[in-house]
Formats: C-alpha cells, sequence, structure tokens
C-alpha cells in the first residue's frame, strides 16, 4: 500500500493532481450516463462543471509551485519574511481572481453553462484530497486489524 506521508512534495503534489484528473473524468462519465437522455443539458452540464474543474486544476498548480517557492525562499538566510509574504499575497489575488473570471463566465452564459456544475468543478482537487484521504484511512485502519 502507497503511504502518502512517505512520499516528497513533488510526488505528493502529482499524485493529487493526477487523482484530481482521474476524478474529473470519473465524475464526467457519470454525469454522460445521467443525463444522456437529455442532450442539451448534458451540455451545459459538463461545460460548468470542466470549466470549474479546469479552473481548480490550475487553482491547485498555481498554490503548490508558490508554496515550493514560499519553501525554498524560507530557507535562504538572505530573504526576509516581507517579500516571502509578499508572494503569497499576490498568490492569493491571482488565484482568486482566476475564479471570479470562470464564475463570470459560467454566469453570463447562462444558456449554455451550468454556473453550478460550475462551481461544483471549483472543488474538484479538494473532493480528491479528500478521497485520497479517507482511502489511505482505510487502509492503514484494515492493516492495523491484519497485525
Amino acid at each position: 500500500m502507497l503511504n502518502l506521508t512517505d512520499l516528497s512534495y513533488k510526488q505528493f503534489r502529482d499524485v493529487i493532481f493526477f487523482s484530481a484528473i482521474i476524478f474529473i473524468i470519473a465524475v464526467s462519465v457519470i454525469l454522460i450516463i445521467i443525463f444522456y437522455n437529455n442532450l442539451q443539458f448534458l451540455k451545459q452540464i459538463l461545460k460548468g462543471f470542466l470549466i470549474g474543474a479546469v479552473a481548480s486544476l490550475l487553482n491547485f498548480r498555481i498554490l503548490s509551485n508558490k508554496i515550493e517557492k514560499f519553501g525554498e525562499i524560507t530557507k535562504d538566510s538572505n530573504s526576509t519574511n516581507a517579500v516571502s509574504g509578499g508572494l503569497l499575497v499576490k498568490n492569493f489575488f491571482v488565484r482568486y481572481i482566476l475564479i471570479l473570471i470562470i464564475l463570470s463566465i459560467a454566469a453570463m452564459n447562462k444558456k449554455t453553462i451550468n454556473i453550478f456544475a460550475a462551481i461544483a468543478g471549483l472543488f474538484a482537487v479538494q473532493i480528491t484530497i479528500y478521497i485520497l484521504y479517507f482511502i489511505e484511512s482505510f487502509y492503514k485502519k484494515t492493516e492495523k486489524k491484519s497485525d
């Protein structure tokens, strides 16, 4: 069993990223199966979910890259907290502007994009992290019982 806590930061980030892609594909397939009879609604939901999910992946990648840079800055003894703090504040606004743009696009295109699906897609990476956590917790509990 793969123990996520034994991975390096980059490996852990990549596991989350690719697991999120698998989760997005699985949800898309489930949506296609559920709404196959109503193709117009299916298109709206899929567009909304995929737009939100892509924004979620971008948001995660931006945040993970900034965290990595923040770690490198704080290791450097010549850097100040103001520089690293400024980096995080700038990153914060960029990420939320991305979310604002995605939700604005979904709101302006109500007939072609479902805004609720876009909002749900924005949580794709977070849901993936919770799923990975529960899977790892489940396997740790079953390993303890078998010992």
